[in-house]
């Protein structure tokens, strides 16, 4: 039995690239992936063949050739796409990418060049040989990330590697090695060398890992989340001397963010949800009071977004979140109906987000504020489960705007014109929610003259109000 797993197709790869007189050998996550017992979507390959030999050897084979000026040849077989890298060393750096490369001689100088002994590990299929240079086979018996060589030479050829390495320790569940935490803080400032693009990539590796606290942690014991999240580093000197916490508001935080779902939108909703505490904390007779702190947490999750080049959904969807978690919602049913109608484009596509949010949010709590508030959520939860098995929107009613248009008042003309058209299915909508067994068309056609004469009468109030 192979001391890891691979494809025939990349065995047939390595095979050829041997047969025609080069080493060549399977490299990178998929042996430490292997070794782990876990399955690898990527095989790459490197080989002392120069990219000219690997073209010519894998004429017949669909190539991309983007990564050539790196040295590596991308081939397509069996609809999959396998690099073939040849070995490399690296010169010079400005902090985010090697100034110039040369091909090496040897595989040994190659992995040397690598950012953690754990992705610097070299695996021959045909010979069925790992080939460690580094120490990372060790590293991996012990759960333990360490850079390859020196910790401050490798995070000052590439900044990001001080994210990567934290990121790696989160997903793996692994202990980072102590010089490596005190080189990212020697080191930190670098950081903003790298785009925001870069940053986000891995810090959202980091929240989708199964417990994105460790991540969080390390950057900011090593003063990289005080450099790309300054608004979270300060949670955590944000105490809460209330009844309803027994957590900082960085600590509640973590145990939020642990809690619900690894779902990119949902972990970052966690993470900034109550990103406005510090900002909204006022002290009286020993208590800390915290109002207002949803919207300031709003417009904070915006900015922070922009600055990390969030897509424009994400950020629409995620400040939504971050706005209504903290929204005391009555557990009675008119109550229920109503704070529906009002967010209902928020709640029909995304009630299951916010009601993990809500469950989540009650991590870190006080026990008697996480009991009661879990209550009220099993019966706001009972309350949408029952409402959306029924007629609830629009498009549920067994009228439309159509149907209205033709209604006739007395004197035979439209009953209802413009925008009231709209205001009325809305009120239509409202009433069949409460009364599911009206929703037919016969039954709405003649709600509709009390229900447009009752919005005329509002719109006059209000007019008189405002005049």
């Amino acid at each position: 039995m192979s001391k890891i797993p691979f494809s025939q197709t990349a065995y047939e790869i390595v095979k050829l690239l041997q047969n025609n007189g080069y080493e060549a050998y399977l490299v990178g996550g998929c042996v430490r992936d292997g070794l782990m017992g876990k399955a690898s979507h990527d095989e790459d390959i490197t080989t002392n063949a120069h990219p000219k030999e690997v073209m010519r050897l894998f004429k017949d084979d669909p190539q991309v050739l983007t990564g050539l000026k790196h040295g590596t040849v991308s081939i397509i077989r069996h609809h999959e796409l396998y690099e073939i890298t040849t070995f490399r060393e690296d010169f010079g750096s400005d902090g985010r990418r090697p100034e110039s490369i040369s091909f090496a001689d040897s595989l040994e100088d190659d992995v040397k060049r690598r950012d953690l002994t754990i992705n610097a590990l070299a695996y021959d299929p045909v010979k069925d040989e790992i080939i460690d240079y580094v120490g990372g086979v060790e590293d991996l018996n012990n759960h333990m990330i360490r850079t390859v060589g020196e910790a401050s030479v490798r995070f000052k050829e590439d900044y990001l590697r001080m994210m990567r390495a934290i990121r790696f320790t989160t997903q793996l569940g692994f202990n980072l090695d102590p010089i490596a935490i005190k080189a990212i803080q020697e080191n930190v400032e670098g950081i903003h060398l790298i785009s925001m693009e870069r940053i986000k990539a891995e810090l959202d590796r980091i929240m989708v890992s199964d417990k994105p606290s460790i991540g969080i942690r390390l950057l900011r014991e090593s003063g990289l989340l005080k450099a790309i999240l300054p608004e979270v580093d300060v949670m955590f000197e944000t105490p809460q001397n209330t009844p309803y916490h027994i957590y900082d508001v960085g600590e509640h935080t973590m145990r939020v963010v642990d809690h619900i779902q690894p779902l990119l939108h949902r972990r970052y909703a966690a993470l900034f949800h109550d990103i406005g505490k510090p900002d909204a904390r006022f002290t009286k007779d020993g208590i800390d009071h915290f109002y207002g702190h949803a919207e300031i947490s709003y417009d904070l999750s915006l900015k922070i977004m922009t600055r990390l080049k969030f897509s424009r959904n994400d950020r629409e969807l995620i400040s939504l979140m971050v706005l209504h978690h903290d929204e005391a919602i009555s557990t009675k049913r008119r109550s229920m109906i109503r704070y529906y109608m009002k967010n209902s484009a928020l709640m029909d596509e995304h009630y299951n987000d916010m009601r993990d949010l809500w469950l989540s949010d009650c991590f870190g709590q006080s026990q008697q504020q996480y009991e009661s508030r879990v209550a009220d959520i099993e019966i706001i939860d009972t309350f949408y489960q029952s409402l959306f098995a029924g007629p609830h929107t629009l498009k549920d009613l067994a009228v439309n705007g159509y149907d209205i248009i033709k209604l006739k008042d007395e004197a035979g003309e439209q009953l209802v014109v413009g925008v009231d058209i709209r205001e009325v299915l809305e009120r239509l909508r409202h009433h069949v929610i409460q009364f599911p067994q009206d929703n037919n068309r016969e039954r709405l056609l003649t709600l509709v003259p009390g229900l447009y004469k009752s919005l005329k009468t509002e719109q006059k109030q209000k007019k008189k109000t405002s005049d």
